[in-house]
């Protein structure tokens, strides 16, 4: 991989590998050095502050919604604020709810990328649009859609909080719910879901030595579905030593990787894990 200290370096984000290494070819020939690499988590954004890259360029063709929160992230983090911010491609209206959160990015095609990008760089942002919050893309949104329930869905919850199950409104339909405490976790679970195959777990953390203690058996629980690790916001007044970067660097540890942060409701938060042979496959 190129050094991000060589001149015209650039940072490519795109969620499918093939894709991914046509299109760094493409900014090669435009004379960019490319760094393609996908971003695992908070290491992504001190390297950039490290190694700062001429232009972070983020393909929204493949998973939109991962590559506005890593621009939201960009925006949020004051030593990644000024690097030029270029999104290209896209659903029209999945683009269009990225300009509204980032409206002083740069938006563009991979067919008119050399003339925009470099009119990018040459005119970084002065005071660019800072979002309130890492989850300001999904204000508004229904938690059902926040989470990923889908209709004919099975969802563990783990230890979830009373009251959970009503904030899921307009629930999809034939969406069975299924209600574990910690402790019923054992190194043979499939008895516990009576065979059935989840399509997604959500486990909400308490603690440390919960996470830490339980996070190998929820994951061979929720066997090839993805896993929200949910865990308390400092901000509801309730106590707990568990934050955001604990819950990452544990799903990482554990093979998994993280592709979405969501508010769950004004207690919990959480992130969501997927195999990272999944993420890969599917771009």
């Amino acid at each position: 991989m190129e050094s991000a200290n060589l001149d015209r370096t650039v940072r490519l984000i795109h969620w499918n590998r093939a894709e991914a290494v046509q299109k760094a070819e493409c900014l090669r020939r435009l004379g960019y050095q490319v760094l393609d690499d996908l971003p695992q988590g908070q290491d992504f954004l001190v390297r950039l502050r490290q190694d700062p890259p001429m232009a972070v360029i983020i393909d929204l063709s493949r998973v939109p919604s991962h590559g506005r929160d890593w621009g939201v992230a960009l925006r949020q983090t004051g030593y990644t604020r000024y690097i030029p911010l270029v999104f290209v491609d896209g659903d029209p209206q999945k683009v269009e709810a990225v300009r509204q959160l980032l409206p002083d990015a740069t938006y563009t095609s991979w067919e008119q990328i050399g003339e925009v990008l470099l009119e990018a760089i040459n005119n970084r942002p002065k005071n660019p649009v800072a979002p309130s919050s890492r989850l300001a893309g999904y204000a508004g949104r229904p938690l059902v859609k926040k989470l990923g329930i889908m209709a004919g869905m099975h969802v563990i919850l783990v230890d979830p909080p009373q009251g959970f199950i009503p904030l899921l409104e307009d629930n999809p339909t034939n969406v069975n719910f299924l209600n574990l405490k910690g402790n019923f976790l054992s190194p043979e679970t499939s008895h516990v879901t009576g065979g059935v195959k989840p399509g997604l777990v959500i486990w909400f953390v308490r603690s440390l030595l919960e996470l830490n203690g339980r996070v190998e058996k929820v994951f061979g629980l929720a066997g090839n579905a993805p896993v929200w690790i949910a865990w308390i916001k400092k901000a509801s007044g309730m106590s707990s030593d568990v934050n955001v970067t604990h819950v990452r660097r544990v799903g990482l540890a554990a093979g998994r990787v993280d592709y979405k942060i969501s508010s769950l409701d004004a207690t919990w938060s959480g992130l969501l894990f997927a195999r990272r042979d999944q993420r890969k496959s599917k771009g």
